[in-house]
């Protein structure tokens, strides 16, 4: 009986009738040879994921053009790793192209993070594959993985600055690598820059994010109330509250579901024009636990405060589960967004309560206005 490594199935770029292999660039190293046994096969499927999604992204790429690229039996990916997910997880906890022994020898946050953003030869892979996965959609609060870059400069952040600045910035600053990874030689382009040598590269960006690391914070933990009101964080998201001559008019934060990373940038960034608090969650399930702590968030406010209903829930209807969290949420506003031409599962959604149910085009068109009445 042939091993598990032995089992028939494409070869790198092969056809077999259900898509095509991968590009060149996509396949690993010594996968004309068909791997042996189980921990090779799994070290070749890794290795060959790690290429195509941080090529392409994992929503683009098909678990058979993985297995083409390893030299594997598509069988063998749901025997020894299982799905998409799965191996996206398998491959962050990979960490191709790190050293976590180098990242635990920093000692400053910023000289990590000018390292990260500058290094070109080699450039970790993994962090191409969470700039693809973030762009898909994907959460990966959700997956579990220890990212060793983050944590490490979110505890050397943590010896100078309070708990809530260190995560605010430790944010920041994994979003300067993994923003400059992507886009920074474009917009040097664009701003009529050639090519910088990395020194120079290196000598420009230092004192910035030496000023970004260490100027003094600001926040200890929750927010310092205004003169006006306050904004106190709980576990249950933000409830804002407002003076109004001897009472408190306290409303529940905006509640959404929406786990496209652009159409996310979109909404918050209307919720910060309208000076409205979006409380994200990552699950339908997660969806219907908030609001329903929101609501009692708000019932639990003093005596002179006039509590309201939670403002607002916002789901995007294209996601699994959310039309039966949206029958949970029959007494919440609620509004549905979905693509124009999917007629019928907007018709779904409105027959599961959902009180306003909008193609995504008018959605965003009025979202101001939208956030601005909840």
């Amino acid at each position: 009986m042939p091993g598990d490594g032995e089992q028939a199935g494409p070869g790198v770029g092969e056809q077999d009738g259900r898509g095509g292999g991968p590009t060149g660039d996509a396949r690993v190293a010594g996968a004309a040879t068909r791997p042996r046994g189980r921990d090779a096969c799994v070290a070749a499927i890794v290795g060959a994921a790690s290429l195509l999604f941080a090529e392409r992204g994992p929503a683009a790429v098909s678990l058979r053009e993985v297995a083409a690229a390893a030299n594997v039996n598509l069988g063998l990916i749901h025997r020894h790793v299982g799905s998409k997910d799965d191996l996206l997880t398998a491959v962050l906890r990979a960490r191709p192209g790190v050293d976590e022994a180098d990242v635990d020898a920093y000692d400053d946050p910023a000289r990590l993070i000018v390292d990260l953003a500058t290094q070109s030869e080699p450039r970790p892979l993994q962090l191409l594959v969470i700039v693809r996965a973030l762009l898909d959609g994907y959460d990966l609060a959700s997956l579990g993985v220890d990212l060793p870059y983050l944590r490490r400069g979110a505890e050397l952040v943590a010896e100078r600055l309070g708990p809530t600045d260190a995560r605010v910035r430790s944010a920041l600053g994994a979003a300067v690598v993994l923003g400059w990874h992507t886009v920074g030689d474009a917009y040097l382009r664009l701003l009529g820059g050639g090519e910088i040598a990395p020194d120079e590269l290196v000598a420009s960006l230092r004192p910035a994010i030496e000023a970004m690391m260490a100027a003094p914070g600001a926040l200890s933990g929750a927010l310092s109330g205004a003169a006006t009101g306050t904004s106190t964080g709980t576990s249950a998201g933000v409830i804002t509250a407002t003076a109004t001559g001897s009472r408190v008019a306290v409303r529940g934060a905006v509640v959404a579901y929406v786990p496209d990373l652009l159409d996310r940038s979109r909404l918050l960034a209307a919720a910060r024009a309208t000076g409205v608090e979006i409380d994200l969650v990552r699950t339908p399930g997660e969806l219907v636990t908030r609001a329903a702590r929101h609501g009692e968030s708000v019932r639990a406010a003093p005596d002179n405060a006039t509590p309201d209903s939670v403002g607002l829930v916002v789901a995007d209807l294209s996601r699994p589960g959310i039309l039966d969290a949206l029958a949970s949420l029959a007494g919440c506003e609620t509004i549905g967004f979905a693509s124009h031409v999917d007629r019928e599962l907007m018709r779904a959604a409105r027959e599961a309560g959902c009180r306003r149910v909008l193609a995504r085009s008018a959605f965003f068109a009025r979202l101001g206005g939208l956030l601005a009445s909840a």
